[in-house]
């Protein structure tokens, strides 16, 4: 009896979120939406939230959200405006289907929306002075039942100077306690995730400058509140030159962020006082903004979601890219690679109950399919399905380290391959993806010797090809 009660529940949980996965398009051009957010819901479906069309104002921007049922059908549609541009930044949904959303209003005021079952809304509360510009980019349910939503916001309407913005807020949308945390040149929390005794972890990037050589940095950064929102520290990961999005809370304590350093994606696991215990980095061959978008933790595995970006010159593309990282083995899984060349803009992940992983994207390219409109990609555990398996999806190599030194250099830096192998064509990049040095060998040579421009101190990207296969290195040039 209890075997087959078992069987009858791995069967319902599978059932409820599609056996096989399932891609699905919504809207298109010209009042078609952007999604940004995706939430998975009691019975088993999804939300979709975003901006698209005034379906009677198309100039306007108005607030999009979706209800799409397991089988990626749409449901039912609430398109609403307060402003000429609004749009949904995140959401939560409780146990009784209530939602509460994250929005920006007019661009970049920022409110907490609450709507019904139906997606209407119930009330919508303004924080601060309609004059106080800032983005809520995440909002979390916590263990007292309430919300807590971080962010950023400038410190006056004019400046560029952003700080992040943490903040706790009942289900009326009365704001129990804030903090902001400021440094000279402004920073902003793009996640936040709650430990098991209350605390709570926020990450995004803080601004940075190199005065001498006239180079702007964002260097990722964690911070850590008590329950009450004090802020007990804040750590600098120095050497990740780019943009941390998110982070997730592992099963043994410890926390994964993801974002991207220089011109790829970077995943960074550390311990609950901050302190770097892994990092990995993927697809560094690739030019300009290739990055983590999500992450999401379950047992013992890490699922990342990936803007990945191909090309370099105006014709380049962006696609979704999903990635498993095994904890235990300490490598990935699998890399799949998704919808090459169709302009895919990934935007936010579920991790389901059957094991499956929910994407929804942006379809911007000339497809046949849709053009300018929302999309919902749902695969199994291994990253495919019968049918995108077979069509749609691909293994993604994974670059392998050079052997670099001295690091960091002054002048002089020498190359080679870790595995012995001939390097055939070399070339270094600064911070902007600007050309330091390139050459080509035919046939290929086992070692360089080279001797760097007179560049003011910079981080540099190193990459190579030797025997087939894609190599980089990270360099700090003195």
């Amino acid at each position: 009896m209890r075997l087959l009660l078992l069987f009858s529940l791995f069967f319902a949980i599978t059932n409820l979120y599609g056996q096989n996965g399932f891609l699905r398009y919504y809207d298109g051009y010209p009042n078609g939406g952007v999604p940004y957010c995706l939430e998975k819901t009691p019975d088993g479906g999804f939300l979709i939230g975003g901006n698209a069309g005034d379906p009677d104002t198309p100039s306007i921007a108005a607030m999009q959200l979706m209800k799409i049922d397991a089988a990626g059908n749409k449901i039912w549609e609430v398109r609403d405006h307060e402003t000429n541009f609004d749009n949904i930044q995140d959401m939560v949904v409780y146990d009784d289907s209530t939602i509460f959303c994250a929005v920006s209003l007019n661009v970049n005021h920022i409110a907490l929306v609450k709507r019904n079952t139906s997606g209407h809304i119930i009330w919508i509360k303004q924080f601060f002075q309609p004059d106080t510009i800032g983005h809520l980019l995440r909002i979390i349910k916590v263990q007292d039942g309430n919300l807590v939503i971080a962010g950023d916001v400038n410190r006056a309407f004019d400046s560029d100077s952003a700080e992040s913005l943490i903040l706790k807020a009942d289900t009326a949308g009365n704001i129990l306690w804030l903090t902001r945390y400021f440094s000279p040149l402004g920073n902003g929390a793009a996640d936040v995730i709650e430990a098991p005794d209350s605390s709570l972890f926020f990450a995004g990037r803080l601004h940075s400058i190199d005065t001498a050589a006239h180079l702007d940095y964002f260097f990722w950064m964690l911070g850590k509140l008590d329950k009450q929102g004090n802020l007990q520290w804040v750590k600098t990961y120095d050497d990740s030159n780019g943009y941390c999005w998110g982070l997730s809370l592992l099963n043994n304590g410890n926390i994964a962020l993801a974002g991207s350093e220089l011109s790829h994606a970077k995943m960074l696991i550390v311990n609950d006082t901050g302190l770097v215990l892994t990092t990995q980095i993927v697809d560094t061959a690739l030019h300009q903004e290739t990055f983590f978008w999500r992450i999401k933790s379950k047992d013992n595995s890490i699922v990342l979601l990936e803007s990945y970006f191909h090309g370099i010159t105006n014709d380049s593309f962006t696609d979704i890219k999903i990635l498993k990282y095994s904890l235990t083995a300490d490598s990935f899984y699998f890399e799949k690679l998704f919808g090459q060349f169709n302009y895919q803009n990934p935007r936010d992940m579920e991790l389901l109950p059957n094991g499956s992983i929910a994407v929804t994207f942006h379809e911007f390219g000339d497809s046949s399919t849709c053009f300018h409109c929302t999309g919902l990609l749902v695969v199994d555990s291994t990253g495919c399905n019968p049918d995108l398996c077979t069509t749609s999806i691909s293994e993604v190599a994974k670059p392998k380290l050079l052997t670099v030194f001295p690091n960091p250099c002054s002048n002089v830096l020498n190359i080679r391959s870790p595995e012995g192998e001939l390097l055939q064509d070399v070339n270094i990049t600064d911070v902007t993806g600007q050309v330091i040095w390139s050459k080509s060998f035919t046939g290929g040579v086992p070692q360089l010797k080279i001797s760097l421009p007179d560049i003011a101190r910079s981080f540099l990207l190193v990459r190579a090809k030797a025997g087939g296969k894609d190599y980089y290195a990270k360099v700090i040039k003195e």
